[in-house]
């Protein structure tokens, strides 16, 4: 089945142990597997229901609203492309802001009070508008675009899994799979951060910190740097973050008891336990070193040929 909402909800099945998600695409179409559909839901938890803002008037969206209110569970109403709502009421032809951001917010909480007096969602119900990607070509599609969004009020994947991680803590008691899914959602959300940066940009700055700060440092092996930008460069150098990560701990000298927190937290991040990495290189920064050359020497003892690849490319 073509998945066509919210790719980070599928990628929560398999990677937060205890959580199980099962997709029911295109429900609001009336497709065949309806029956079988209703009879999944009936034995779910929680419910996340997204639904294009333009289409939550039609009679598929009027049933499912009513069959979902006779469950009784918590659920999630998100009224999808919400940023073409945004442009088309608060952005110009030429793509500039034509009301200030009260406004703008103004307008959405209007939209959806409407909304709302229409579907009656339950008290433990939410509902409001997201924004889960925008068009390749939109002025929206952009940190600064992904921002205004939010100022508006406009929500995100990261607004769907916070309201997850509240319902799994406050209405399913399940403390430890919310402790899971947290660890999980830090740890994409600071992949994403990490994303946006570039090993090209990162040799830039070294090279001007060169420049800025002769006086002090001779050469780059002494440069500070942040622990994102260490994992940059060992995600760029194919580090095994998984199969080094024992070693790393060690070698890091991080203590006994953080590093019993730290291991958990690897096993919660289903992607090869980059945000644990993260954390202990900043504690290793806060108390033991602070520059590239001690931390090259780390490196070098858990993977040398990483370290080889990141020394090369920082030379380059």
């Amino acid at each position: 089945m073509q998945r066509t909402t919210v790719s980070f909800l599928y990628n929560l099945e398999g990677m937060v142990d205890g959580l199980s998600v099962i997709d029911f695409p295109g429900i609001d179409d009336g497709d065949k597997g309806t029956l079988l559909s209703r009879q999944l839901l009936c034995i779910s938890q929680l419910i996340v229901f997204v639904i294009d803002y333009k289409r939550w008037e039609t009679d598929a969206s009027f049933k499912w609203i009513q069959f979902f209110k006779n469950l009784g569970v918590p659920i999630l109403i998100c009224l999808s492309h919400a940023d073409k709502l945004y442009a088309s009421t608060c952005i110009g032809e030429d793509g500039t802001e034509i009301c200030s951001k009260d406004h703008a917010k103004r307008i959405i909480q209007q939209e959806l009070e409407k909304v709302k007096e229409k579907l009656m969602p339950l008290p433990n119900w939410q509902m409001g508008y997201y924004s889960f990607c925008q068009d390749k070509d939109s002025s929206l599609n952009c940190d600064q675009g992904r921002q205004a969004l939010s100022d508006v009020g406009i929500l995100s994947c990261n607004d769907v899994g916070a309201w997850i991680e509240k319902e799994l803590r406050e209405y399913l008691k399940e403390e430890g799979i919310a402790e899971r899914l947290k660890f999980f959602l830090a740890s994409e959300s600071r992949k994403r951060e990490s994303s946006s940066m570039s090993v090209e940009n990162l040799q830039e700055d070294i090279i001007q910190a060169q420049v800025n700060d002769e006086d002090k440092i001779e050469g780059w092996h002494q440069i500070p740097f942040k622990a994102c930008e260490a994992i940059l460069l060992l995600r760029d150098a194919s580090f095994g973050f998984r199969t080094s990560f024992h070693n790393l701990l060690a070698e890091l000298h991080i203590p006994t008891d953080l590093k019993q927190s730290l291991k958990d937290q690897a096993r919660y991040d289903g992607h090869d336990y980059e945000f644990a990495t993260e954390k202990a290189i900043d504690w290793w920064m806060a108390n033991i070193g602070k520059s590239w050359e001690p931390f090259f020497n780390i490196i070098k003892k858990c993977e040398p040929e990483t370290a080889r690849k990141i020394e090369m490319k920082l030379k380059d």
